[in-house]
């Protein structure tokens, strides 16, 4: 295992920017999720750490190497990709140990490294088989037990999950983390699943526009979101946003006419309000909102209710009735709960 530094890396084609001047430390053996939207230049970051796209300007470090001019196989990285790109004539035991043969490996260096791949990942009994005899989750298996043999300095996962279904992802993400544990490895994955994200990162690094919007420990993003887009990015439904018509003082006042009271801040500042959906309290003297939704979750609920002509917010609670749609209830907005954003959607100090 090693370390990974992106040192000032940018990546752009032609004119357009794809990667706006990065830099990244990370630690040998940590767990590193890239996460973002469509076009936020998480795939293309991990593509230049693995040698397949070129770095435009600054340099990759793996260890104290500096591979920026190196091509994929000299740069001590096994990855994983979102199509399992195995060899369909091969069994599981050929496309594992496939990469070992190119390599010239000993005999009994492949036998003692699949082997020990194919218990760690539990498909032992699938060594014979071909790949269109499994099922998907089994093909993703087998595409990281191809990546473990090599046993490299760097794992790279290029949203690997994407192709299974819910009940699979959520088993294999499991697996992937019990994995981490055990080899102690550093890995680099790329999704745009929220939840895989939060579930397996030690740190996430949220993207935007090949920027960087945030760094840290997932629970630290999603309670105290730096910018206004990893607040709404983050949970499930996304954080609730209301821009006031003026405020005074400590007091927000809304379109509606109602108002909400603000933390202790320069509330000068202040542009939008942020507030989570389980963090809004149902009942006593609050803001009257109609309900036009409710969702039936089984642990909870989500009502989405209608605050004035301008705002739709999503409330979790399981105390709202299922046939709670076209009533009233009212809402209050704890100030020590709230998110408040500037006009550059950056988080206001103090909150």
């Amino acid at each position: 295992m090693a370390s990974v530094h992106l040192d000032n890396v940018a990546k752009h084609f032609g004119t357009t920017e794809v990667i706006r001047q990065l830099d990244l430390r990370i630690d040998s053996g940590e767990f590193i999720v890239f996460v973002g939207a469509s076009g936020s230049g998480k795939s293309t970051l991990l593509r230049m750490i693995a040698g397949l796209e070129t770095v435009s300007s600054g340099r990759i470090l793996i260890g104290d190497r500096d591979v920026t001019d190196c091509p994929p196989a000299e740069r001590g990285i096994s990855m994983v990709f979102q199509s399992y790109a195995l060899y369909p004539h091969m069994d599981v035991r050929g496309n594992i140990s496939f990469g070992l043969k190119l390599a010239r490996s000993s005999h009994d260096t492949i036998a003692t490294r699949v082997a020990r791949a194919a218990r760690m990942l539990q498909i032992e009994e699938l060594l014979d088989r071909k790949p269109a005899q499994l099922s998907g989750g089994q093909r993703q298996r087998v595409a990281i037990a191809r990546a473990i043999v090599r046993e490299p300095s760097v794992f790279l996962f290029d949203e690997p999950l994407s192709n299974l279904d819910a009940a699979l992802r959520a088993h294999t993400r499991v697996e992937i983390a019990e994995l981490h544990r055990s080899l102690g490895a550093t890995m680099i994955y790329v999704t745009h699943d929220q939840i895989e994200a939060m579930s397996l990162a030690d740190r996430m690094v949220v993207l935007k526009d090949g920027r960087v919007e945030q760094i840290g420990r997932p629970e630290e993003l999603y309670r105290r979101p730096a910018t206004r887009y990893v607040g709404g990015f983050l949970g499930t439904p996304a954080m609730n946003f209301l821009v006031p018509r003026r405020i005074e003082g400590r007091v927000a006042v809304l379109e509606s006419g109602d108002e909400i009271a603000l933390p202790d801040c320069d509330t000068a500042q202040v542009k939008t309000i942020g507030v989570r959906p389980e963090d809004i309290q149902i009942g006593g003297g609050g803001i009257a909102v109609s309900i036009f939704h409710v969702e039936e979750l089984g642990e909870t609920r989500i009502a989405h209710v209608r605050l004035g002509n301008t705002h739709e917010l999503a409330v979790r609670s399981r105390s709202i009735d299922t046939d709670a749609t076209q009533t009233w209830i009212k809402l209050h907005f704890p100030a020590d709960r709230l998110h408040l954003f500037d006009r550059d959607d950056r988080r206001v100090a103090g909150n």
